[in-house]
């Protein structure tokens, strides 16, 4: 198999998102639903619309990770395959007329906070990064309380969202991470 790091970076994020609903799962946090995406804005607000059609996806939309595209991987680092510094949202449905005392109540403390927390705990998880510890993930948090600018929303979806910006992502120098948890 070639070594693709965008494909391990992607299809391992996937693995990571999958692993996090099973940890969450498992306390006595309920997420029957965790969607994994990655891609372009535009691509995403396509898939959630067509979501939205199906009636046997209509409820699993939310809450949703999405890997953003694109993300640049920096190659000729000793000891790595390369590294990375993509931009993950954790996204859930929202109501509009919700004030930030009621978001934070009702969708960052029990949903995203939770989920954010998990993810990083996967990702020193991960044979593909090279992390030590959650406190070794160097990226940056940001709320977005109803989820645009402007009074714009980003998404067609009224939606809340925290971003991971310019998650530091380490990759390992292996052929493919995912082919050796098998191991």
């Amino acid at each position: 198999m070639m070594n693709d790091p965008e494909y391990i970076v992607t299809d391992e994020m996937g693995d990571i998102v999958t692993a996090a609903k099973a940890a969450l799962n498992a306390t006595t946090i309920e997420f029957p639903v965790l969607n994994y995406q990655y891609g372009f804005i535009e691509e995403l607000n396509e898939t959630l619309a067509q979501y939205e059609s199906d009636p046997s996806k209509f409820n699993k939309k939310f809450p949703l990770i999405w890997l953003a595209e694109p993300f640049t991987i920096v190659r000729g680092l000793p000891n790595l395959f390369g590294k990375t510094k993509p931009d993950i949202f954790i996204i859930n449905a929202t109501e509009k007329t919700w004030k930030a005392a009621e978001r934070m109540e009702n969708n960052y403390k029990p949903i995203l906070f939770p989920i954010y927390r998990q993810l990083l705990v996967e990702i020193v998880k991960s044979l593909a990064f090279s992390h030590q510890s959650v406190e070794s993930i160097s990226h940056t948090l940001t709320k977005g309380y109803y989820w645009g600018e402007a009074q714009k929303a980003v998404l067609n979806d009224a939606v809340d969202c925290l971003k991971l910006g310019s998650v530091e992502l380490p990759i390992h120098n292996n052929q493919n991470c995912t082919l050796l948890k098998s191991f």
